[in-house]
């Protein structure tokens, strides 16, 4: 769900995906099942500057995949990209229609909360070099490809976690 920031795994609703895509409202189903918080772009600034060195690293293959998309089956085409009206900055996801001479063309997938000149599914492009996250699925929609924000952001949690119970009180330190 690019509109909402919001992957929603296979996983999580495997058992359940019929019936939630036939509902009247699938989206709203959808999100209802896997709600995605906001996040603040300060907040996160170290994640989504690793996030953004990943992608831009591995761009080729989302290029690759887009620029193969008929053939191999790839879907969801989409980057991050932060956006700006006058001081205020919001990051986010384009889908992507087209790629030409270093530039980005799509849709705005998601609703803006802080930039009133901006609305979902307007056509917008951006330069390569500003994109700070890609993700794609392959074929089978098993696999998700990309989403370095999403992983920064899990690592860094998973990582305050061990911290938290390693320095709790009575915590086996010998694991360490």
């Amino acid at each position: 769900l690019p509109a909402d920031e919001l992957v929603v795994s296979w996983a999580e609703i495997a058992n359940d995906a019929v019936e939630l895509l036939r509902t009247e409202r699938p989206v709203a189903a959808l999100r209802a099942r896997a709600q995605a918080p906001i996040l603040s772009a300060g907040q996160n600034a170290a994640a989504v500057r690793q996030a953004a060195e990943m992608a831009r690293n591995s761009w080729s293959e989302f290029a690759i995949a887009f620029d193969k998309r008929s053939t191999t089956g790839t879907s969801g085409h989409s980057i991050l990209a932060e956006f700006t009206e006058g001081s205020q900055r919001e990051q986010m996801w384009l889908e992507v229609v087209a790629l030409k001479d270093g530039r980005v063309y799509g849709r705005l997938a998601n609703r803006p909360t802080r930039l009133r000149s901006l609305r979902e599914g307007a056509e917008l492009q951006v330069s390569q070099s500003a994109v700070l996250d890609w993700v794609y699925v392959n074929a089978s929609r098993s696999e998700l490809h990309g989403a370095w924000l999403a992983k920064q952001l899990t690592d860094e949690r998973t990582a305050d976690r061990t911290a938290a119970e390693t320095d709790r009180p009575g915590a086996d330190k010998s694991r360490q």
